[in-house]
This record gives C-alpha cells, sequence and structure tokens, in this order.
C-alpha cells in the first residue's frame, strides 16, 4: 500500500506564445489588407513602427511576469502587470520614435495596437480558465509515498503555491485541483496498492509521477509497479528531482550526496569560465566609466545625509574559502554594530541611513563591488558573498552550505533576484537552495537571464 496526492501544473507559455503569433498575424493581415499591391517586404517596412511596438508589447508582458499570475485568484495583481508592461513598452520606444520619427506608427495606428494587445491579455484569463476546467495546458501529477518524506514534499509545493511563480526555468502554476477531481495541495492523501496505480493514471490523464519514498523494501515494491507507467510513457522522477523543476531550487531537506554525484550538472562548459572572466571585465570596466558622475553625486548625498566614510568596506568569504574585501557604499550609520557585533540586517533596520535607504532599494549600494570583480574577486552573477563570522556559524547549522564556495561570488545572483531578502538561519538556509541551483546549472544563457532578472528588480525598486 501507499499513499498518494493529486496534483495539477498550468503551463501558460504556449498560450501566450499563441496569442503573440495571432497578434502578429492580425497586424500583418490588416497592413496587407491596406496595401493589396505591396509586396511583402514594402508592407514590413510600412508599417515596421507597428509591428515594433506590438513586439515590445510582448516582450514586456512576459517581462514583467504575467504568465507567472494569469491564473492567480488576485485579479488586482494581474491587473496591476498589465499596466507594469504597458508603462514600460512606452517608456522604451518614445525616446526611438522621438529620434526616428519615421518609425512612429501614428496615434491611430498605435492605440489600435496597444488596445489590441490589452484586451488580448485580459481575454487569456478567462479563456485559460476555461481550458484549464476542460484538462487544457494542465499537466496531471502523482506523488506516491508512505513516509514523511512525501508528506513534505506536499508542503513544499504549498509554499511555493503561495509565491510568485515566476521561478521555475519551465513557467509552471501550480493550482489545486478542487474535492471533485483530486485532492487540494497539501490535503489529505487516498491510500492504493500497487495494482491500482495503472487505473490511477489513466483516469486522472497523469503524466508525471513523483515518487517520495524512503523506505527501500517498499521502493523496491514499487519500483515493480512503476515499470508499467514508465514503460507508457509516464515520467517518472525522484521527488529531489520533480521540486528542482517546479521550483528553481533544490530541495535541502530530501538532498543525498550520492544524488550531487550522480545527478547531471554542476560541470559547465569549458569555454565558460574564460567567456565569463571576459564579459565581466568588459560590463565591470563599462559600468564603473558609465556611473562615474552617479559616483560623485552618491558620494556628495551620503555625506550630506550622515558623517562617515563614502565607501563600506567588509572583509567576506569568496571563492574556496579564501577572504577578500568588499566595497559597498555606506548605507548604515557610522559604527553601527559597535556594541552589538556581527548582526544580520532586517528590514526596516534602525541603523540604515535615509539615503541608504534609498541606495539598498534600488542596489545602488552595490556599485562599487564593480571594483571587486576587476579585482577578480567577485563576478557579476553568483552566490552572495557572506562574512566570516556567518559563514562559520552557518556551516554549522546547514547541511552543504560549504558548497557555494566551491563558485565565484557575485553582485547579483540567482537567490538575490528571487529571495530578496536574507536576516536570519532560515533565511540563509532558502537562499542556499537557489545558491545550489545556480551551482548545478551554471550557463551564460542562466546568467543572462539573471541579469535581466535583476535589472527588473531595479527597474522596480524591490531591492532590500
Amino acid at each position: 500500500m501507499i499513499r498518494v496526492w493529486r496534483y495539477s501544473i498550468v503551463r501558460p507559455k504556449a498560450l501566450f506564445l499563441a496569442s503573440q503569433c495571432m497578434l502578429l498575424t492580425a497586424v500583418l493581415s490588416g497592413a496587407a489588407w491596406g496595401y493589396p499591391t505591396h509586396s511583402l517586404a514594402v508592407t514590413l517596412s510600412e508599417n515596421a513602427g507597428l509591428i515594433l511596438l506590438l513586439l515590445t508589447l510582448q516582450i514586456c508582458a512576459r517581462f514583467s511576469g504575467l504568465e507567472a499570475v494569469i491564473v492567480a485568484p488576485n485579479a488586482r495583481l494581474f491587473v496591476t502587470r498589465i499596466g507594469a508592461s504597458l508603462a514600460m513598452a512606452l517608456l522604451l520606444l518614445l525616446p526611438l520614435f522621438l529620434a526616428f520619427p519615421n518609425l512612429f506608427p501614428g496615434y491611430a495606428g498605435g492605440v489600435t495596437v496597444v488596445v489590441l494587445s490589452t484586451l488580448v491579455l485580459f481575454g487569456l484569463r478567462p479563456l485559460l480558465y476555461w481550458l484549464i476546467k476542460h484538462k487544457r495546458f494542465v499537466e496531471g501529477l502523482l506523488i506516491l509515498g508512505s513516509g514523511e518524506l512525501a508528506r513534505k514534499f506536499c508542503n513544499e509545493l504549498v509554499k511555493e503555491k503561495n509565491t510568485d511563480a515566476n521561478k521555475s526555468p519551465h513557467t509552471a502554476t501550480l493550482l489545486s485541483t478542487g474535492s471533485d477531481h483530486g485532492a487540494n495541495i497539501g490535503g489529505e492523501s487516498v491510500v492504493i496498492n500497487f495494482d491500482e496505480l495503472r487505473e490511477l493514471t489513466l483516469r486522472d490523464r497523469v503524466s508525471r509521477i513523483v515518487v517520495a519514498e524512503e523506505d527501500t523494501q517498499s521502493s523496491e515494491s514499487l519500483a515493480v509497479a512503476l515499470l508499467d507507467c514508465k514503460l507508457r510513457g509516464l515520467e517518472v522522477e525522484q521527488a529531489v528531482e520533480s521540486y528542482e523543476k517546479l521550483s528553481g531550487k533544490i530541495w535541502l531537506e530530501a538532498l543525498r550526496t550520492e544524488w550531487l554525484v550522480y545527478s547531471e550538472g554542476f560541470n559547465p562548459s569549458k569555454c565558460y569560465f574564460p567567456v565569463k572572466r571576459l564579459v565581466d571585465t568588459l560590463c565591470a570596466s563599462l559600468l564603473l566609466l558609465l556611473s562615474a558622475p552617479l559616483f560623485a553625486l552618491i558620494a556628495v548625498l551620503i555625506k550630506l545625509d550622515s558623517s562617515g566614510p563614502v565607501f563600506f568596506r567588509q572583509v567576506r568569504v569568496g571563492l574556496h574559502g579564501k577572504e577578500f574585501v568588499l566595497f559597498k557604499f555606506r548605507t548604515m550609520r557610522q559604527n553601527a554594530e559597535q556594541g552589538t557585533g556581527p548582526v544580520w540586517a532586517c528590514e526596516n533596520d534602525q541603523r540604515v541611513t535615509g539615503i541608504g535607504k534609498f541606495l539598498r532599494q534600488f542596489r545602488l549600494d552595490e556599485l562599487p563591488q564593480a571594483i571587486n570583480v576587476l579585482r577578480g574577486e567577485m563576478s557579476l552573477v553568483g552566490p552572495r558573498p557572506e562574512r566570516p563570522y556567518f559563514v562559520e556559524l552557518l556551516d554549522e547549522r546547514i547541511p552543504y552550505y560549504g558548497l557555494r564556495h566551491r563558485v565565484m561570488p557575485g553582485i547579483t545572483g540567482w537567490a538575490q533576484v528571487l529571495y530578496p531578502y536574507g536576516a536570519s538561519i532560515e533565511d540563509s538556509y532558502e537562499k542556499l537552495q537557489y545558491d545550489l541551483y545556480y551551482a548545478k546549472h551554471m550557463s551564460l544563457r542562466f546568467d543572462l537571464r539573471i541579469l535581466l532578472s535583476t535589472i527588473k528588480v531595479v527597474l522596480f525598486g524591490r531591492g532590500r
């Protein structure tokens, strides 16, 4: 006998891509209708501004994370992100249209495209709900396990369901399927024997089975039952592997050393490190050059706001545990830890100065770390370097914590853009799961994705 939990995973990316293709086709068709004697090349050139506006709107919609909230119960969040994506697109295109007036599609054409794009986005929400009800764009998931591990896995999915779903490399939204179609997330499981597994997978249209079983004897019996499912085309995977795909982090509680050894990843291409170092050097040099006026302005504001040095220097632990001095703009009052010793920064920290709050919110206090990048002590992307005092503490409390020091620390990283604030051992535990995910999937493409996400964090002031 084994316990089974049922879940549904919604993947709206296909619907978004389809809507973009439909809009582009509609604009091109309308343009061709207006110029029936022109060739396609002429039609495209005549309407380049409209096409550019349309594509920018769709890219900004995805960049703002609309895929993640399109089926969220909070309709206000969905509307807010539509507004943010429209504002972002117009801010990007306005300077371009002013610089190149010939690209401007005209007020009538521009308004038509904006209205069409907005209506399509609003129309996707009820359409997707209808498709979910009729089991479209929905992947059936079964979680199997007789012990506590399966229950913990379900509880972890509850936490992921209640957070921004735009974390996973495969955009997915976890949904409770309702009492008529299965157990809610975190709800009661059902108990079946192994012979009933085939019938259950067929009835519930299951395409993936997650095994969260620790008992060796039960695992051997379960493997026999799962062989039939595997041969019928169902995906069968372990809980750690599945959780990694759904959440964009590695589940520490169920992690075993054997999994780290035998799983794929943790081995980027041979060209990755030299190319990354070249990119780091070029970008850090460019950042220091372009932001020199901003450096001067921030320095003046810091001096006017409080007494003390402009820059803050602190020892951090870097690659392979080697210590280095990290540079930041000072955001706290001078000698903030004189009477307390090392203390984690917390939300609404009373030690933070007035200008410091602004610098932290928009991550401007991190700019001087470009110097650390040029010195080869940091990268643009990587785990956040921690202080030696906290490293020693966390090494004792959190398993596998030392693995994060096998990767060059960074100004920004996967943990920073998805879990932007950490002020406790529990927060460090959560961030380590993201750091290990980054270490496993390191690539130039992944670094670019993190940098784009960082831009979004900075633009919307979502820093700490």
